[in-house]
């Protein structure tokens, strides 16, 4: 039998705002591994462990109702949820900064996909996955399911990340202090018509030349000495606008 623990997600025939759900549930006689989460609209499965008779999965909606199976062994359960973008001026825009005179492609191990489109697909997951888990600490703490909203992919009905074209080159970056590098990405982007309407927007941007040089590191390495070896830095924030690193981790 399976069963969802709706203190933690969402009820069935749940109407929510935001494309991608966490659920979490039990089974009462596991007798397998994992456990397989169809989403008959999308027509996407992906199998998610079960460790102790408990699992969580994370379930990607497409606008409308959903119809979701849960299959483990010869259990099985079925429940919808509705999917409805709110309507809103006020957004959270995903930009990916390339500099004019680099690729894009951000600092990886050699077996790892570098590109921009990797780039863009990892900051558009988890930008969807800061909207579920704001929704959900809401939520635990009775305030609503309540989060901010990202402009969506309406193919993917992921997080649309735009890639933003710098004049800066990859090197005046880097002789810049961590603040003055926030300052000058940030006029450029207020300045460009990246967005029709600033003033109801708020931007989350990664910067794809930011390097790590941890060949010295050591045990003894504080903060300040990963922060040290480390070019094109930036994880500030302030009047809307957000600007980090992005690398293979992110």
């Amino acid at each position: 039998m399976v069963t969802i623990d709706h203190s933690f997600g969402y009820k069935h025939g749940a109407i929510v705002n935001h494309p991608l759900i966490l659920i979490q549930g039990q089974l009462r006689n596991q007798i397998q591994s994992g456990i397989e989460v169809t989403n008959q609209t999308s027509g996407e499965t992906i199998n998610w462990p079960v460790v102790s008779s408990k699992f969580k999965a994370l379930i990607l909606l497409k606008p409308g109702i959903n119809m979701i199976i849960l299959r483990h062994g010869f259990y099985s359960k079925e429940v919808n949820y509705t999917f409805i973008l709110r309507q809103s001026p006020y957004i959270v825009q995903p930009l990916y900064i390339i500099t004019k005179d680099d690729t894009g492609c951000f600092q990886a191990p050699p077996d790892v996909d570098n590109s921009v489109e990797s780039a863009c697909d990892r900051i558009s997951l988890n930008t969807a996955l800061l909207q579920t888990f704001t929704a959900m600490n809401m939520k635990t703490h009775y305030l609503g399911a309540h989060t901010f909203q990202l402009p969506l992919d309406p193919v993917t009905s992921l997080p649309r990340c735009t890639i933003f074209k710098s004049k800066y080159t990859c090197e005046q970056l880097y002789a810049m202090t961590e603040r003055d590098v926030w300052k000058n990405l940030a006029r450029e982007i207020i300045e460009s018509d990246v967005v029709k309407n600033t003033r109801h927007c708020k931007f989350l941007a990664f910067l794809s030349c930011t390097r790590y040089d941890g060949e010295n590191w050591t045990s003894s390495w504080r903060h300040k000495d990963m922060i040290g070896a480390t070019q094109g830095h930036i994880a500030l924030g302030e009047f809307g606008h957000a600007v980090g690193l992005c690398n293979s981790q992110q």
